[in-house]
């Protein structure tokens, strides 16, 4: 039975004269919440799931209990819940499971039985996830403007795609109130604009910042001191490929090390790579094995996974997480300093 009928049995409505329907009509855009959920019974049993659809949406959007499940049997029905019908069911199923009804139950597995399930949840719950950082960081709070720019430097915001200039602009917000972190990642941003990664535009980002190789060193050495990572493994390619420095393969691979160690996920292309790099010093072939095996198992991890098999309605992603520093110190005397040694540390 599909859901249109199923809504049409449960919420069978007697016939309304002309007058009670202008009455109902009248009270539903006057935002009588109650109203608005039976002129959607109404328009189920007319048969018109559009305009039912319509007024149901209202209703839930005001907490109504009975709407928010009429609505989300609604999307179920469309087109064997497509991607985007999926999802606004999925939000009002929350909605009624946050508020203890027991008809959450019954609808989530009826989400849970689409074929595109897994994909359309992920993504809804690193939407939801990212809307509360965004809401959280506008109010200012440093933790959450940190979460926020990993999200926008990751990949993970809604458009799926990285954005280096709103990952800066969040990371300097956190900067400024202390969070050490976001300032050894701004650097970092700012040190892939120097070796001209990325070249933000001034007119479109009200950002200048020229490519100077010699200087992307710099803020990769004062990032990955202040506990980046990804800067770490960027200063190990400059040192592989004598960007902005004097080539030394030795210092590359120490820095590849560590910023393995430090929790850096390398891509199979640059473990590649660094395998290769070790080989042709002929480093200790056994250690480099160790260390791959480590890395692999961490990059197989549910912490960095994209997806899960759970489907379970507890929240699937693991995003970043910051303990925040109480230092206002930054790294710009540190980066400045580093300039008078080749270490990579």
């Amino acid at each position: 039975m599909s859901m249109l009928k199923e809504n049409i049995k449960e919420n069978k409505h007697e016939p309304l004269s002309a007058q009670a329907l202008d009455l109902l009509k009248d009270k539903a855009k006057k935002g009588d919440s109650k109203a608005q959920c039976e002129l959607g019974d109404y328009f189920v049993s007319q048969k018109n799931s559009d305009e039912a659809l319509a007024w149901y949406e209202q209703s839930a959007n005001q907490g109504n209990s009975k709407a928010q499940y009429s609505a989300a049997k609604h999307y179920l029905g469309i087109q064997r819940s497509a991607g985007g019908a999926l999802r606004l069911a999925l939000k009002w199923v929350e909605e009624l499971k946050d508020k203890g009804d027991s008809r959450a139950e019954e609808l989530w597995e009826a989400c849970s039985r689409a074929e595109n399930f897994k994909s359309v949840y992920l993504k809804y719950q690193s939407e939801k996830i990212f809307n509360t950082y965004l809401q959280a960081a506008e109010k200012g709070d440093a933790k959450a403007q940190y979460n926020l720019a990993e999200c926008y430097l990751r990949g993970t915001d809604p458009d799926q795609r990285r954005d280096y200039i709103k990952a800066l602009k969040w990371f300097k917000k956190s900067a400024k109130q202390g969070n050490s972190k976001a300032n050894a990642k701004a650097f970092y941003i700012i040190g892939l604009c120097c070796e001209g990664l990325f070249t933000p535009s001034y007119e479109r980002d009200n950002l200048l910042i020229k490519i100077d190789k010699k200087r992307a060193v710099q803020y990769y050495k004062g990032s990955a001191n202040g506990g980046c990572p990804e800067a770490r493994w960027s200063l190990g390619r400059c040192y592989e490929k004598g960007i902005g420095v004097t080539a030394d393969d030795k210092a590359a691979i120490e820095c590849y090390q560590l910023a393995l160690q430090e929790g850096y996920v390398a891509a199979p292309h640059e473990m590649e790579a660094f395998q290769k790099l070790i080989t042709a010093l002929k480093e200790d072939e056994k250690t480099a094995v160790s260390l791959l095996i480590t890395v692999s198992e961490r990059n197989g991890s549910p912490l960095h996974s994209s997806s899960s098999s759970s489907n379970s309605m507890s929240i699937p992603l693991s995003f970043p997480k910051t303990s925040l520093s109480t230092s206002s110190t930054t790294f710009e005397a540190e980066a400045s300093s580093s300039e008078q040694s080749n270490s990579p540390r």
